[in-house]
């Protein structure tokens, strides 16, 4: 008699032992990277232990549930480098089975050879060098200053592929709030009205009838992590301007009803949706612009070229310094990831992002 004909599971029908399957890997985070910690201080993570043990428990459940954890756990990865580093190998045929993914919003600094400036280029056209993305939702965390935030949330809206579903998460308010004028000039991205002007983007991406939209929440509780998440402490958000003048104006100033007390504090989730037929897969053709590495050849190139090249880069005033004695390799062991809810997060020190 086969043993596996008493196991309790295998006495359900397939249809509830699918379920089951899904409602494992849906619960399960796949973590990668180096998590920010503070100024200096990080620390290399690892998925948690036996994540996909059950893939690994007997063959009968391998082949049943090996076509379902792609397109349910929660891949999370640090930073886009490290999402890059991880995803960039796969075949396009695995890499579209993928449907979840979370990743940190810093741009990636590319070193030039012979140059004296770095490039940052914003995560939305890093991710053009993956187009075999098609996800269903993706989440980014911003780890950056409310500018920068700003722009990267923008760039994601108006040229972002791979996505039907885009959760951008700012830690503060101040994404909505910061002025046209900072510490080094003027604002390189004045704001508008939101999420009016990044809702009529997306419509004119996708078409009036496609039902696209964007929306903004922020969190009714300050200071706490995650909580925008939850619709039981979030409310909807929107900036509106009663005239042309107002509007002429508007982002020139701070705002400050969003910098009083607690107000800056509380996180805010923008939730862009592409349209009924949109093309996820549209990574765009050339003419290529600035902001996209694809100008100067990058996608010519793989990510393992072009992170020894332009990312890893050291000048050749460094090349005499004794790698081991400067490294940190003994500090590098990763730390396995815990959580309780897949989509929970740790925020670094606010102050480490608000002056990026």
């Amino acid at each position: 008699m086969d043993p596996q004909l008493a196991s309790p599971i295998f006495r359900l029908p397939r249809e509830l032992r699918d379920q089951i399957y899904i409602t494992l890997f849906s619960s399960t985070r796949l973590t990668f990277g180096e998590r920010t910690l503070g100024r200096i201080e990080s620390q290399r993570m690892k998925p948690a232990p036996n994540s996909l043990a059950i893939l690994r428990s007997c063959r009968r459940i391998h082949e049943e549930a090996k076509a379902l954890w792609l397109g349910h756990v929660l891949f999370n990865f640090e930073h886009a480098e490290d999402l890059m580093d991880k995803l960039s190998p796969l075949s396009e045929a695995i890499l579209s089975q993928i449907r979840f993914v979370r990743t940190g919003g810093r741009p990636v600094m590319f070193s030039f050879p012979g140059e004296d400036y770095d490039v940052y280029y914003r995560v939305p056209f890093i991710l053009k060098l993956l187009p075999g993305l098609r996800l269903d939702t993706l989440t980014v965390l911003a780890d950056t200053g409310p500018e920068v935030a700003y722009q990267t949330l923008e760039m994601f809206i108006q040229h972002g592929h791979g996505w039907k579903e885009l959760h951008f998460i700012c830690h503060t308010s101040s994404v909505l709030a910061y002025s046209d004028e900072s510490s080094h000039g003027p604002s390189s991205y004045r704001r508008e009205p939101q999420p009016g002007a990044w809702h009529e983007t997306l419509l004119r991406r996708d078409g009036r009838d496609s039902g696209a939209s964007v929306v903004i929440y922020r969190s009714t509780c300050p200071g706490v992590p995650g909580s925008v998440l939850n619709p039981d402490s979030r409310q909807p958000f929107s900036q509106i301007v009663s005239s042309r003048e107002q509007l002429a104006k508007f982002g020139e100033m701070a705002d400050q009803r969003l910098y009083t007390g607690n107000e800056k504090k509380k996180e805010v989730l923008i939730v862009a949706k592409r349209g009924r037929g949109a093309d996820i897969s549209d990574v765009g053709t050339s003419p290529y612009s600035a902001d996209d590495p694809r100008d100067w050849g990058a996608n010519e190139k793989t990510w393992a070229q072009i992170r020894h090249e332009f990312i890893d880069y050291k000048p050749s005033w460094m090349e005499d310094l004794d790698d081991e004695l400067l490294s940190d390799s003994g500090n590098e062991e990763a730390e396995a990831d815990v959580y309780s809810d897949p989509n929970e997060y740790v925020v670094p020190p606010i102050d480490l992002f608000e002056a990026m």
